[in-house]
């Protein structure tokens, strides 16, 4: 009896040691999945807080390069109005030179930014609205051709409306945005 007692107390103290390293396991195992966790969690965290900040500079650069455009579009709109109406600006107004540095910086940041699809339409867009502008400033020295060259960029700025409507659509697209119900 007495060798099974003492059997008994050993694998009691065995246990009871095995025990307290076995829970010690348990505790650094549970710890390290807790500091898994908290590390995924975090780099998820990060990686949505840096979508998101991508998410936010692409909208402003699309905000940017839409409202430049537009500017620049009704500055010029503007400009063939007054040459209808018979009259010859002396020279081009600052506010539709300011707009041509406008569109020009937007393009510079779209080109850093922006999709290729948008920036493309952009640059189109762009391209037409210099023809636009190249076209109503000849009309202020000509007299023979004037209607002509009149009827020209309003053709052109006609066309120019249709591509800027797409080009917003192609960037609310882009941003996940609904497209409009009214044009």
């Amino acid at each position: 009896m007495d060798s099974t007692a003492l059997i008994i107390a050993s694998i009691g103290v065995f246990g009871t040691l095995a025990s307290g390293l076995l829970a010690q396991r348990s505790a650094l195992q549970l710890k390290q999945l807790e500091l898994e966790s908290t590390e995924r969690q975090r780099v998820t965290e990060l990686d949505s807080a840096a979508r998101e900040a991508a998410r936010t500079t692409l909208r402003t650069c699309f905000v940017n390069l839409n409202y430049s455009l537009r500017t620049y579009y009704s500055e010029l709109q503007n400009h063939l109005r007054t040459l209808q109406h018979g009259s010859t600006p002396r020279k081009v107004s600052a506010s539709l030179e300011g707009s041509r540095q406008a569109v020009r910086s937007a393009l510079a940041e779209a080109q850093l930014i922006a999709p290729t699809a948008i920036l493309e339409a952009a640059k189109e867009c762009g391209a037409l609205l210099g023809d636009s502008y190249r076209t109503l400033t000849t009309i202020e020295g000509e007299t023979d051709h004037r209607e002509e060259l009149i009827l020209e960029a309003q053709t052109l700025l006609e066309v120019i409306s249709g591509k800027l409507v797409r080009m917003r659509d192609e960037m609310r697209d882009e941003l996940g945005v609904e497209p409009p119900g009214d044009r």
